[in-house]
């Protein structure tokens, strides 16, 4: 069978998944790595005749991008290492022993290529009692900063370190530190900046250049604050309803259970919302919905999740995941539901064999997987299933097409599961659990990130929608080819909406659409625009609880400046010499402006300039009358002027550069009527009056105007929070780099991916 892979899933593949030799010669075809996976993974049947009945099936059912399980499956299946799972969790108990414990068992798993996650609830907090020594306590975070450094260190095997989830109850006593963990300096790195501002005070530069090395020079340092960290705070449903009520909420000491003081719950939720804000961390996990759900309660309580937040499991638990294409089964214009439940079946055989060929970092962690046997079977290419459908994303169709397909999956998900039992045994804690009739895994749905292996499939991330339709991709000899997603022949083209032209309240309706029959939990992004509000962040969390969700992942547009994993020193030493550039912020919805008429030897000249709610200018349309003029170059003035506007350039260099340009000897004008400019050419004109709109308070009056006609545009639209002024703080936009071929990355299912190369910061 010929595989069908892209250019660019061909690089991907030779770049990370393909075996290599000592001297890291790859020595392995696509062809046979899926070889290989289906291989190893059929190995777990009882017979040679199963064995090379699902062989065959396996092959196929990746080779035919239908379904493709985690990372580490495709990677290690077959090898030495042979380690398949992605996801782990691991206990951190109040003693020096258990702490350290949990530090060296994270530094194997990273090793072998996993992520892990991590719950602080249990550390007693900062300065409690400490009987064995007579001293006091560190408290969690102090104890978090060894578990960073550690995976700073271990990173054999790969390119990239270790990720971590790190989650503190907010009835911890210590919960406020943590909160700021990545928004305010430490006590070591407020030290290194007040240092830096000392050596500063004693040059000659100027107070506006200082102010701008000390404000680089400590997001520099808040980047290496817990930099392989995802954090998280355990939200309860009193503290949530103590939001709602404006009330305080207990803060208990994990040591001995006390309540230890009481802490205003809209404070806690205001501060856990501008850091969210902010740089998109911590997240939120609503613990009382994870337990709720706990199919085998009697195992234990969840208290963590791993670093994505789409598997909640136990301590010492680990999961394997996998995804199915869902835009493979859309043939003209129909969803092909007999093709989706063969693929569904056999995706949970083949995630049930994974959990006994997987070769476990450590026996505790085997002995905990054995006893649920869960598995997160998810997918990926939703947007994709809408498009040929012909659905957009944001609608109600679309809510209502998430619940139908993944109950579709988790029905029959579970009805297989329950023919397993009756061929190969129930997991073990079957009659501890919720379930009335046997099955063989405890939990088998999840929708996970699938930042790697949807490029590999050629389509849309998870239940993401697209982020763009065309990318261009460079290759390692530095070539560049344009890859396009053309729907035109399946979709009008008003339903190919993108992640930023699609409203926060319709990204959370379709994460708890799913949510509704996972049983795990969703990875994904509620992608908000830069300019939006604080408030648009709190009521996305407040929705998300409403509507039952596990937790939620806000990230607003260029407010991250790094990321979970960091690249290696070669990586970081290559992308510090490559400059971001910058784009145009996207177009208000409305603005107000004035229109000047000129009469000019080129003919009649219409000159409308526009401003935002600040009063200040955006965009020009400079236009010629039907009697002459040169209408192409005064549509590329106008062009470039608006673009240099929406980025960011100061209207004072553009209009410094609009005024140099020489005479044009035909351009000499009557003044019009009420016209006061004179001017040499079109660029000096629109030079001119904008150096008047500078200096004029009568554009600044309109600013309330301007206002009223963007919030009535927006209720019409239900676009965004019509609260459009409220009061953002000045937060530097940043945009990370790929550490593999150094293009913008895009942060999407709680992870930075790259629509280049392929790569992604969760594998």
């Amino acid at each position: 069978m010929s595989l069908d892979l892209s250019k660019n899933a061909k690089n991907l593949l030779e770049n990370r998944y393909l075996r290599r030799n000592e001297k890291r010669e790859i020595i392995e075809t696509p062809k046979e790595l899926f070889q290989r996976v289906a291989k190893n993974i059929a190995e777990a049947e009882e017979d040679q005749e199963k064995q090379n009945y699902y062989e065959e099936e396996f092959y196929k059912l990746m080779t035919e991008s239908k379904f493709l399980p985690n990372s580490p499956t495709l990677m290690n299946a077959g090898t030495e290492l042979q380690q398949l799972a992605a996801c782990f969790v691991l206990p951190v108990p109040d003693s020096m022993e258990g702490i350290f414990n949990a530090v060296k068992n994270a530094a194997l798993i990273h090793k072998s290529g996993g992520g892990t996650g991590f719950a602080f609830s249990r550390l007693r907090p900062q300065n409690d009692v400490v009987k064995s020594t007579g001293g006091i306590s560190s408290g969690p975070l102090s104890f978090m900063k060894v578990f960073n450094s550690a995976t700073n260190t271990v990173k054999q095997g790969g390119k990239r370190r270790g990720a971590n989830m790190g989650m503190l109850r907010v009835d911890h006593p210590d919960i406020l530190n943590f909160i700021n963990a990545k928004g305010e300096l430490n006590e070591e790195n407020q030290e290194l900046y007040d240092q830096f501002e000392t050596s500063l005070e004693e040059t000659y530069l100027k107070p506006e250049i200082i102010d701008e090395e000390l404000s680089n020079y400590k997001e520099k340092l808040l980047d290496k604050q817990f930099s392989n960290f995802n954090l998280s705070v355990a939200v309860t449903d009193e503290f949530m309803e103590a939001v709602q009520e404006g009330c305080n909420y207990k803060v208990v000491n994990p040591r001995n259970g006390q309540v230890v003081g009481e802490l205003d719950a809209k404070k806690i939720f205001k501060l856990i919302v501008n850091y969210a804000w902010k740089n998109g961390e911590p997240g939120i996990i609503f613990i009382d919905e994870i337990n709720r759900k706990n199919p085998v309660p009697n195992l234990g309580e969840i208290e963590a999740t791993n670093p994505c937040g789409e598997q909640p499991l136990l301590p010492n638990e680990a999961c394997n995941l996998g995804s199915i294409n869902l835009s493979q089964f859309v043939k003209n214009q129909k969803v092909d539901w007999n093709a989706l439940k063969d693929t569904v079946r056999l995706a949970v055989r083949f995630l049930d064999n994974v959990i006994d060929m997987n070769k476990y970092p450590l026996s505790e962690i085997e002995e905990q997987v054995m006893k649920a046997r869960k598995i997160g079977l998810g997918v990926m290419g939703f947007h994709e299933m809408l498009i040929r459908l012909g659905i957009s994303y944001n609608s109600e169709d679309a809510v209502e097409m998430a619940k139908k397909v993944m109950e579709f999956i988790k029905e029959n998900a579970h009805q297989y599961s329950q023919e397993l039992a009756e061929e190969k045994g129930a997991f073990p804690a079957w009659e501890e659990s919720v379930y009335e009739k046997p099955q063989r895994n405890a939990t088998l749905t999840t929708i996970a990130p699938t930042g790697s292996i949807s490029f590999l499939a050629g389509t849309s991330g998870g239940i993401e929608p697209f982020f763009s339709f065309s990318y261009t991709h460079t290759d390692g000899e530095g070539n560049v080819s344009t890859f396009e997603y053309d729907f035109t022949e399946e979709a009008d083209t008003d339903i190919l909406v993108t992640t930023m032209d699609i409203e926060p309240e319709w990204h959370i309706r379709i994460q708890a659409a799913f949510q509704k029959y996972v049983d795990n939990a969703v990875s994904k992004t509620i992608n908000l625009p830069y300019v939006a509000s604080k408030e648009d962040v709190g009521e996305a969390y407040v929705l998300a609880h409403e509507l039952g969700c596990k937790g939620l992942t806000v990230y607003r547009d260029g407010s991250r400046g790094s990321q979970v994993l960091e690249t290696n020193k070669e990586d970081e030493e290559e992308n510090q010499k490559k400059k971001d550039k910058i784009y145009p912020q996207k177009r208000p919805l409305a603005a107000l402006g004035e229109t000047i008429k000129y009469d000019t030897g080129c003919g009649k000249l219409y000159l409308t300039i526009n401003i935002n709610q600040a009063g200040e200018p955006i965009e020009t349309f400079l236009t010629t009358g039907s009697d002459g003029g040169c209408s192409v170059m005064t549509e590329a003035v106008s062009r470039l002027t608006s673009m240099a506007l929406r980025s960011g350039i100061a209207p004072e260099k553009v209009i410094d550069q609009l005024r140099s340009t020489s005479t044009c000897p035909s351009f000499m004008y009557k003044k019009g009527k009420g016209n006061k400019l004179t001017g040499r050419s079109c660029s000096d004109v629109v030079g001119r009056a904008l150096n008047e709109i500078l200096k004029s308070n009568e554009f600044k009056d309109m600013t309330g105007e301007v206002t009223a006609v963007i919030e009535e545009e927006v209720i019409n639209n239900h676009s965004i929070n019509s609260n459009i002024n409220e009061e953002i703080e000045d937060v530097t936009i940043q945009r990370p780099n790929c550490p593999e071929c150094g293009q913008r990355l895009h942060f999407e299912q709680g992870c930075n991916s790259c629509k280049n190369c392929g790569y992604s910061s969760c594998g």
